[in-house]
């Protein structure tokens, strides 16, 4: 029996037996179970010791003749010494052993076992000698010592079959490879480690510890090669990758023409990509990497410089919408008492994202520097919650505009149309009745009434019955109507708000749209509407709630002055179908 001078197991079992029959079980009656005593290393400094605080065991008991497990007992418990545990007594006659291992997690740490065991009356039991596990701790290739490998490749270690695993990349020779083998203290291995062998095969390692000799068998298997898209550059602004859905998603800025565009593209090393060169990303493309081993993988790139309009179809609502369902506001809203009182929706178009900035600095400056009918706004607008007023946009230009007032939107709205050669879409009128575009705040701030060219095919802001229909999804028969947030009845796939945003603003289109692809209509920023909160004051309504925002679902309301900004506000824009 083996003795090891650092620590040993002693057992001490107290056993009584009486014997009874039963077929197909072991005879076996139990008056006292036997306690295994466990003894275990200790340290007075246990962190410089590299002892565990909590450890595993694992002990078993075997019939020496047939093999069979008699039983099996596994215990979590404090790293102490002595342990208690409680094992059942053997039928007297039985020839048994007891195997012992302690874990840290997964990390054997110790064995002992005793063999030859006879079962009798008033057993008594040699200790168990204990040597530390027989084992191998870590099994890596260093990219430093392997100049084929670019990054260090770690095995995966089973100490019960005694196998180690391990995966290179596809092209990495095999034939002299040099490996990183840790073992327990005082405990050999051979081949060395740092010996550079060929692996084409598994080989056999032999791991020594004490006098005890365990053998590993390692196998190193090559990699299909990597078929994927690292990088994907469009003017300067990356693509989000989904490897998941094999989808590459880039946002550039408004004034990037889509039908002639270069990408950047970094695909895994020895694939190659095609198409190259210019393309027209006006639609979606499909662009195939092939492996070097000739495999291959399709990746869609769709590109937005987030002016996409969504149409919304016709509609009659029928069904009230309770506005005083904790949330803000009162029950006034656009579908009130549409039980009673039908509400008809024309078809419109709504823009899918709220306006960001990039867009909005984009028109403001055109607006503002033009030859003749210039503009004049009084906020210059705030990219995000975190940005400069009127500053140039940055990395952050996909976040939606703030810091500006209703007044503000109406009159961007017009530079908006005028931008993209449309018919202006709010006038007021004169002191002679004679209609004028609007085009300078400061008409707005002397409480001239608004009028809406319902003609023109420019941009404008949605009416509130407009911005409800689109964000429940333009169909009142369907079950996306009764959600509690728009496209969802979980807040956290559709908005980003006071739990989850940080206190931010966020780019838009991140999160989950809805069914009609209008993204962040719950959450993100309070978008302005046309109407009148009452029509007893000059209030306008804001709809769908902010980042910092507690009331989400699609019922809540507030009302805003025209000519407040807010870091909390923003907008998004509605127009007329475009004829096909």
């Amino acid at each position: 029996m083996k003795k090891n001078m650092a620590y040993n197991i002693f057992i001490c079992c107290t056993l009584s037996f009486f014997l009874f029959s039963c077929s197909d079980i072991i005879q076996t009656t139990k008056e006292e179970s036997l306690s295994l005593y466990i003894t275990l290393p200790e340290t007075q400094n246990r962190s410089a010791a590299s002892l565990p605080e909590n450890i595993s065991l694992s002990i078993t008991v075997t019939s020496t003749s047939s093999g069979e497990k008699i039983q099996s007992i596994t215990k979590n418990c404090q790293y102490a010494s002595p342990l208690l545990v409680s094992i059942d007594p053997v039928e007297t006659g039985i020839k048994f052993s007891i195997s012992v291992k302690i874990y840290d997690g997964s990390k054997l740490l110790y064995t002992g076992e005793n063999a030859g065991i006879e079962s009798t009356a008033n057993l008594k039991l040699d200790p168990i000698a204990v040597d530390t596990a027989v084992s191998i701790t870590s099994f890596c290739f260093k990219s430093s010592a392997n100049s084929t490998l670019d990054t260090d490749i770690t095995g995966t270690i089973d100490n019960d079959t005694r196998t180690v695993s391990i995966t290179v990349p596809y092209g990495t020779s095999l034939t002299a490879l040099v490996p990183v083998i840790q073992l327990p203290e005082n405990s050999t291995i051979s081949p060395a480690s740092g010996t550079a062998k060929n692996f084409s095969t598994p080989l056999l390692y032999s791991v020594t510890t004490n006098d005890s000799t365990v053998q590993y068998t390692v196998s190193v298997i090559t990699a299909a090669a990597e078929k994927s898209i690292k990088y994907f550059i469009l003017s300067g602004f990356h693509g989000r990758i989904d490897e998941s859905r094999q989808t590459i998603q880039v946002c550039v800025s408004c004034k990037t023409p889509l039908t002639a565009l270069t990408p950047e593209i970094t695909a895994a090393k020895g694939a190659s990509v095609t198409p190259s060169g210019t393309q027209n990303f006006s639609k979606p493309l499909t662009y195939t990497v092939t492996a070097a081993d000739g495999g291959t993988e399709t990746y869609t790139v769709t590109v937005s410089d987030n002016t996409e309009m969504v149409t919304l179809p016709s509609g009659t609502v029928c069904t009230a919408t309770d506005y005083n369902n904790g949330s803000p506001g009162n029950g006034i809203g656009p579908f009130a008492d549409a039980e009673n009182h039908p509400v008809i929706m024309d078809t419109f178009m709504m823009g899918s994202k709220e306006v960001t900035y990039d867009l909005w600095y984009t028109v403001k400056e055109w607006a503002i520097s033009r030859s003749s009918d210039l503009y004049v706004f009084t906020d210059p607008g705030q990219e995000g919650s975190n940005g400069t007023p009127g500053s140039k946009p940055t990395a952050a230009c996909f976040e939606p505009v703030t810091n500006i007032s209703w007044n503000d939107a109406v009159v961007w709205c017009n530079a908006y149309s005028e931008y993209k050669n449309l018919e202006p879409s709010y006038y007021v009128k004169t002191t002679d009745m004679k209609e004028k575009f609007i085009r300078n705040t400061s008409i707005l701030t002397k409480k001239a009434a608004v009028f809406t060219d319902t003609d023109a095919n420019g941009y404008r802001l949605p009416t509130e019955a407009e911005w409800e229909y689109a964000a429940r999804g333009g169909n009142p028969a369907s079950a996306e109507w009764k959600y509690t947030y728009a496209g969802s009845n979980n807040i956290e796939e559709v908005a980003w708000y006071m739990g989850n945003s940080g206190n931010i603003t966020h780019e838009t289109g991140l999160k989950k749209p809805n069914l009609e692809d209008l993204y962040d209509m719950t959450g993100n920023l309070w978008e302005l509407c046309f109407d009148l909160f009452t029509t007893s004051d000059t209030s306008r309504v804001l709809r769908g709630s902010s980042y910092i925002g507690e009331y989400s679902n699609l019922s809540g309301r507030q009302a805003w002055a025209p000519e407040l900004p807010s870091c909390t506000t923003g907008f998004r824009v509605v127009k007329k179908q475009v004829s096909q």
